[in-house]
């Protein structure tokens, strides 16, 4: 966590722009019988020698941007954001030009029903001033201290800048921006424990995933309404490179524990449980379909992802529930099925030291370059291991079958395969094994033990070494 707050006044805007101009006002930040900052808000702007006729007015939500409102230039030449109905929830806001031209402002707990901006052309946020809002008036004495470090050429140090941020922290303690700025401040992990002991690499790997959200308000809504550096880069900076590496065993809990914090805000919580459970869903790593079965049974099960209509949790909780039976450690599941011959085959009853179980088909496009590829590993490792191939050919009709036969004898898929005729098993195995797209591969241990899943031929490869043992040891 070592984003830094980018100052406006460095920030290019004209993409954010661009969104703004062609996306529909967005309704998110309005809500009723919610508490917000006030009974609806009316905003002020003057912009002296301006030449605009309207402004647009937004807010920052989950890493994007959003136009909520705008405003014409009145007879007086200002402009007057109002809406006696709409509750706007603390965050980030800003209004801005169709030139590029921008001023960010905060919306944390006080009145903003007059608000008054008034700033200069030439530079808005260099000579804003604000009126009635307490809040802003610190967040443009900091951008103004902040300016000042690089304004005629000086290149302010790192130490210049962080002395500027501490002394508004110092100040301003209850403020939004420094908030923000603590919530993106580094965690400080010990070298040492409380006794004196030098921590390992991996303690002290330990302390930092354990409290990488220290110093983030995770229970404060205004959060899902920041730049991404707050609140959404951090997250995925957790999943993808603080827990990188770790097991399920690890990041389960972890996970639990900065949910638990979110709870007090709704937003938070629905952004981090839709987050992490989709993060894990979508994840290659083999193991990680742990955590996404935890996660759908400990919050979509328990009816806590308030956000998910009745079809989305049932189809979920259904999928969760498969792959809970299919997790990599569990029992594979028995199939029993006939070869080209007609002969049945088990596999419980394989006696082999390992055993790749695929599913597949020739009109697979997938299929057709990794099949191949697996079986010429297979080859190779099969004259140092014993390891053996349940294929199931799972588009089994009229059509297919000779194209399947075919394929079998072009590509020499005989040694060490056992192919099977998916069309009668004991059990229908597209839903004991959530056979929803082909290739499907696993490999189990010799007590039918999933030992590795969705296998590509080099991924096989390392399972079969890490898992067999020689047949000359």
């Amino acid at each position: 966590m070592t984003t830094q707050i980018i100052t406006p006044l460095r920030r290019t805007f004209g993409a954010l722009l661009l969104a703004l101009m062609v996306c529909a006002f967005q309704p998110a930040t309005a809500q009723k019988n919610k508490k917000s900052s006030g009974k609806g808000y009316r905003f002020t702007v003057k912009i002296d020698n301006c030449k605009d006729t309207m402004l647009l007015l937004g807010n920052y939500y989950l890493g994007g941007t959003y136009a909520i409102d705008s405003a014409h230039i009145n007879k007086k030449g200002y402009f007057v954001f109002e809406n006696k109905e709409k509750l706007l929830m603390p965050g980030m806001y800003f209004f801005s030009n169709r030139n590029g031209d921008f001023a960010e402002f905060v919306i944390y707990h006080e009145d903003i029903s007059n608000i008054i901006f008034h700033t200069k052309n030439e530079n808005w946020s260099r000579n804003m001033v604000i009126e009635n809002s307490p809040q802003n008036s610190w967040f443009y004495e900091y951008q103004l201290a902040n300016e000042y470090l690089f304004a005629d050429g000086r290149k302010g140090t790192h130490a210049q800048v962080d002395s500027v941020k501490n002394d508004f922290i110092q100040r301003h303690p209850q403020s939004m921006l420094a908030i923000m700025m603590e919530s993106t401040r580094p965690i400080s992990v010990p070298y040492v424990n409380e006794q004196g002991d030098s921590l390992t690499g991996q303690q002290r790997l330990d302390y930092f995933q354990r409290h990488y959200f220290d110093n983030m308000p995770l229970s404060d809504d205004f959060l899902t309404r920041t730049p991404k550096s707050i609140l959404v880069m951090p997250v995925k900076d957790y999943m993808e490179k603080a827990l990188d590496g770790a097991m399920p065993e690890t990041i389960i809990p972890l996970l639990d524990a900065a949910i638990e914090k979110s709870r007090k805000s709704k937003e938070v919580f629905h952004y981090l449980v839709h987050t992490f459970t989709e993060y894990y869903l979508k994840s290659n790593v083999m193991v990680y379909d742990e955590v996404y079965v935890h996660m759908i049974k400990r919050y979509y099960e328990t009816g806590e992802a308030f956000w998910a209509s009745p079809s989305t949790i049932d189809k979920e909780v259904t999928r969760a529930y498969k792959w809970e039976k299919i997790l990599v450690g569990k029992t594979a599941p028995e199939l029993i099925l006939n070869d080209t011959s007609d002969t049945p085959h088990s596999l419980h009853r394989m006696p082999n030291q390992l055993k790749l179980l695929v599913f597949w088909s020739p009109s697979c496009g997938h299929c057709k370059t990794t099949i191949p590829a697996i079986n010429e590993k297979l080859q190779e490792l099969r004259k140092d291991y014993d390891v053996q191939a349940f294929a199931i050919f799972t588009e089994p009709d009229e059509n297919t079958t000779p194209r399947w036969k075919k394929f079998i004898k072009d590509h020499n898929l005989n040694e060490g395969w056992i192919h099977l005729n998916g069309g009668i098993a004991n059990v229908d195995w597209r839903d004991v094994y959530d056979v929803t797209s082909t290739p499907r591969i696993f490999l189990l241990d010799q007590d039918n033990k999933i030992v590795a899943k969705n296998l590509n031929a080099e991924i096989f490869e390392m399972a079969v070494k890490a898992n067999g043992k020689k047949k000359n040891n």
